[in-house]
């Protein structure tokens, strides 16, 4: 999709001699989360949770093209950035058979801070800057909050069943250049069942 909007821009500007006799992109994402914090048990049946967490985040993007007429084009950047939130969750097992959990997490403000490779040429730095990626630049992309509940029902030894449910608070974060006007809150349902034949 990048590629295709990189060449259509091309061709706005250059007609035909930019269209691509060859192009390719390698990108990567990392988001590695720390989390610490105690737990409280009030009762054999029932604890709370209350922990921080330390995210630390990176995407690398490396495209290559070669247009019909206006030369190579490569555009590499790295971006990175870190950011500080909490979670909170309470567990409850009335029963050997049956658990029940519901968790927060809250939003995570990450600035990403852009740095452009040296291996980018000029023709890569201008297209680049056409989507916002400029050496140096910063804009926000925050992890949203979440709220999420689950439930673990174990009716026989070897049968258990697990749902879960989690509602991302996706309209509260701060997603510049992400067109976070057209984003809703999101959610997702899992359902499990697993059976030990042994």
């Amino acid at each position: 999709a990048l590629t295709n909007s990189i060449e259509t821009s091309l061709r706005g500007v250059y007609g035909g001699l930019a269209n691509f006799q060859h192009q390719e992109i390698t990108a990567d994402t990392y988001y590695l989360t720390f989390t610490a914090g105690p737990t409280i048990k009030f009762a054999d049946s029932f604890s709370i949770a209350l922990g921080g967490r330390y995210i630390s985040a990176e995407k690398n993007i490396d495209a290559y093209a070669v247009t019909a007429g206006i030369g190579e084009l490569r555009g590499k950047y790295t971006e990175e950035a870190t950011g500080y939130g909490w979670v909170i969750s309470a567990n409850f097992m009335p029963t050997d058979s049956l658990n029940l959990s519901v968790r927060y997490e809250s939003e995570v403000a990450l600035e990403f801070k852009t740095e452009i490779d040296g291996a980018t040429n000029a023709l890569g730095t201008a297209v680049l800057a056409g989507f916002s990626k400029t050496n140096g630049g910063i804009y926000d992309r925050d992890l949203p909050a979440l709220l999420g509940a689950g439930l673990l029902f174990k009716p026989v030894d070897k049968l258990t069943f697990e749902l879960s449910y989690t509602y991302y608070f996706e309209e509260q974060a701060d997603l510049e250049n992400h067109l976070s006007k057209e984003i809703d809150n999101s959610w997702e349902v899992g359902i499990g069942a697993t059976y030990a034949f042994t």
